[in-house]
This record gives structure tokens, C-alpha cells and sequence, in this order.
């Protein structure tokens, strides 16, 4: 019977000679600092082993032989003993017994969802305070950077967030130029592509398939595995059909304000057997998957957060669109998902803003002397509409002391010049490529 100290050599054998091929360049810029744990983490599947492939295939293009590196998921089931081990000290063992002569030399440790190993954080630690080496970490958990390695690691760590494919790097996957030019073919084609991006969505593996049954599918096994993987065996959940319940309840609330109060007794009218603290709970747990996020009202007033309602967005548009088939988002829920995602891909720094009058923008972004109003609407072509989200970005801009404020639209675009300010109407594919 072969232990776990040959399967480990086995694996990192084999993916060495898989560092090869070419990979779609995503717009993410990490940086990487000596004696600090590199930490990718983002939703299932959106692409966070490639990244460290497309990373240590360009090390290698660089020169940089194939026996430096030692990459393995362990998610792999060859691996499930490894996770009652409480000492992974075995796998720099295996590493190292492989190639003793690397002793000194800078080695590339690449590890996908290590969590699943007991005690990982102390090894990371140890591993790149004792040994000449760079150490990656992939996970599909907020926890694994705030909580889990806190402690163990401190300072020692950086962490970066990976989202689905942006609207630009589904152009690069596509084989398309995502550059602007004035010409109208042009603008057609971006036209055109939006439209798949609203119906694909930017999971990288979505946009390899042909038929939109084989895509659904996809779909609901990643939601699967989010559900069951990454929440209820992760956290011993005892009531995984609500939490199912839950999720499919959030997913169709995509772009919409969202209560504990108001979830509660809409559970409560699907007879969904769950305590608002458990409830809360689940909540807590789905979020630190990546597959939602809750987006705050702007305030000063730590209260007023606390109490207004949220809004929701997901990780991805097209599988919520799939999943929660009873109410699927309509495209202006797909739009503003979309301008989100593109927000928080820079900053966490993303929340909604009432006016005094109770008019609602859908976004604010920035810093106190550089904000930016964004509200999004899919079609400005009647008249109510325009004065609707042009009247409530003309108080918002009053308010806040700016000058300019944004509307996203699907296709349209024009200049609104006012006595507040300046209102830019502008295409989605534009806007997500300035």
C-alpha cells in the first residue's frame, strides 16, 4: 500500500511536467513580497489554481527549472489522510527527499486549498522562515487569511481577492481586442460581446462550453460544491436543506435590498424550519465563500449601517440567473451585479446612498475628496426614468460636494450638463474598459 509520503511525491512529480501551455492573462497585479506568504482567495472556480500555473509557467519561460516548484491541491481524494495528519511537516519531507540537492536554493511552494490540512498555518510559517522559498496559497475562504492564519502567521502573510472574469478578460478568453477605438464596427462587436458576457457570465470554465445545457450544469455542480464543500462540511452545518434554501432565496434577490427580519419570514412562508441566529449564521458563512457579498448604506453613523438594509450581489450573475430558476433577475439586476463586481475588483470601499429626500443611488465609491456616484438603469429612452436617476445623482452630487456623477446603461450614451454638475451616460462594455 502506497503512504501518504509516495502519493505526495507522485503529485508534485506530475505537476511539474503539467507547467506547461498557455493560459488567458488576468488583469489581477499581485505583488510579491520576500518572507511573506502569498494568499489568492476568491469563489470556487474562478480560477485561482490557474493563476499560480500561468504564475510558475512564466518562472520557468524566466528559467527557473521545473524540479523548484512544488504545487498540490489538496482537495485531491489521494489526499484524504493527509487531512487527520497533525503534522504536514510530511510534505516538505516529500518535497525535499525528491530533490535534497534544493537545500538553499529558492523553492516555489504552490498550494491549493491547504485548509483542508490540520495545523497548515504553523507549517506555511515554519516552511518559509527555515527554508530558502516562496510560498502560494489558494482557498475559497475569507477565513483562511482573517482568521485561520492570523494568529500563526501575523504579518507574515498577503493577501489578494480573485473574482470571475471581468468583462476585459472575457475579451482576452474570447480572443478579442478589448481596446477602444472610435470606429463603429467596433462598437458593434463590444455590443455584440456584452450581450454574451450578460449570458455567460465570467466564470472561466462557462466560457468554454458550446450548448447552455452543458453550461447550466456547470453551474449547478459549482453551486453544489459551494453549498456542500465549502459551507456544509467545512462548518458541520446541521440543517444543509435550509441553508440550501437560503442561498437560492439570495441568489434571486441579485441588485435588491435584503433584511434578516424580511429573509426570516420569507423562509418562514416557504416553510423553512430555521432561528434567526442560525439564520444569520448561514449568512455569515455563505459570504465568506465569495459567492455573495452585502453591501452597506453610506454613513458616518456606525448605527445607521448597522440597521438599514443591504444589498445584494453575487460572484457571478449567470449562475445566480441559473440557480434561482422560480425568480430569475431581470437584466437591470445583471447590469448593476455586473458594475459591482467591477467596483469591488478595486476597492471594498463600495456602498449604496439615500438622499435626504429618500432618492437612492446605487453606488458611491472613494475616498471623502474623490467619490464617485454611479446608478445604473438599462434603458434611458423614457423620459421618467431619465428624471428619476438623473434627479436623485443631481441631490446626491449636491450633497456631497461633486461634480461629476455616472449612469450605466446597455447601450446608451450621452452628456447631461446641469447647475450641480455633470451627469456621463455611458455603455456597460465602455464603462468597464475605461
Amino acid at each position: 500500500m502506497i503512504n501518504i509520503k509516495d502519493t505526495l511525491k507522485m503529485i508534485i512529480v506530475d505537476n511539474q511536467e503539467k507547467l506547461s501551455g498557455s493560459y488567458i492573462p488576468r488583469d489581477i497585479q499581485i505583488e510579491r513580497i520576500p518572507k511573506k506568504a502569498t494568499f489568492v482567495i476568491g469563489v470556487r472556480r474562478c480560477g485561482k489554481s490557474t493563476l499560480l500555473d500561468e504564475y510558475a509557467y512564466s518562472l520557468v519561460q524566466s528559467g527557473i527549472p521545473k524540479d523548484r516548484f512544488c504545487k498540490i491541491d489538496f482537495s485531491d481524494d489521494r489526499l484524504i489522510s493527509l487531512e487527520g495528519n497533525n503534522e504536514p511537516a510530511v510534505i516538505a519531507e516529500a518535497y525535499y527527499e525528491l530533490f535534497p540537492e534544493n537545500h538553499g536554493r529558492k523553492v516555489y511552494f504552490l498550494f491549493d486549498e491547504i485548509y483542508h490540512v490540520k495545523n497548515w498555518e504553523r507549517f506555511v510559517n515554519r516552511l518559509q522562515t527555515t527554508e530558502n522559498c516562496e510560498v502560494n496559497v489558494t482557498g475559497s475562504s475569507a477565513k483562511l487569511l482573517v482568521e485561520e492564519a492570523a494568529t500563526e502567521m501575523g504579518g507574515r502573510k498577503l493577501g489578494w481577492e480573485l473574482f470571475c472574469y471581468s468583462y476585459n478578460e472575457f475579451l482576452k478568453a474570447n480572443n478579442l481586442e478589448s481596446t477602444l477605438k472610435s470606429s463603429y464596427l467596433l462598437r458593434d462587436k463590444h455590443a455584440q460581446m456584452f450581450k454574451e458576457y450578460l449570458e455567460i457570465g465570467g466564470f472561466p470554465e462557462a466560457v468554454q462550453f458550446k450548448t447552455e445545457y452543458a453550461r447550466n450544469l456547470f453551474f449547478q455542480n459549482t453551486y453544489n460544491d459551494i453549498i456542500y464543500r465549502d459551507i456544509v462540511l467545512r462548518h458541520d452545518i446541521s440543517k444543509p436543506n435550509a441553508l440550501k434554501s437560503i442561498v437560492l432565496l439570495v441568489f434571486s434577490m441579485m441588485g435588491q435590498k435584503m433584511s434578516i427580519s424580511k429573509l426570516y419570514q420569507r423562509l418562514m412562508g416557504m416553510r423553512v424550519e430555521i432561528s434567526k441566529p442560525l439564520l444569520t449564521e448561514y449568512l455569515t458563512y455563505t459570504q465568506d465563500t465569495f459567492a455573495v457579498f452585502f453591501v452597506s448604506i453610506r454613513s458616518n453613523n456606525v448605527a445607521v449601517r448597522a440597521t438599514n438594509e443591504k444589498k445584494v450581489y453575487v460572484a457571478d450573475h449567470a449562475m445566480a440567473s441559473c440557480i434561482s430558476t422560480s425568480i430569475t433577475p431581470d437584466l437591470g439586476a445583471k447590469l448593476k451585479n455586473i458594475v459591482f463586481l467591477h467596483l469591488r475588483r478595486t476597492t471594498k470601499d463600495v456602498s449604496y446612498y439615500k438622499t435626504s429626500s429618500g432618492y437612492e443611488i446605487d453606488f458611491v465609491t472613494g475616498s471623502k475628496d474623490k467619490l464617485k456616484l454611479i446608478q445604473v438603469s438599462v434603458d434611458l429612452s423614457d423620459e421618467n426614468t431619465k428624471k428619476r436617476e438623473t434627479r436623485a445623482l443631481i441631490e446626491g452630487m449636491k450633497e456631497l460636494c461633486i461634480h461629476k456623477s455616472t449612469i450605466v446603461t446597455l447601450d446608451q450614451e450621452d452628456e447631461l450638463t446641469f447647475e450641480e454638475g455633470i451627469i456621463k451616460i455611458i455603455p456597460a462594455w465602455k464603462f468597464l474598459l475605461a
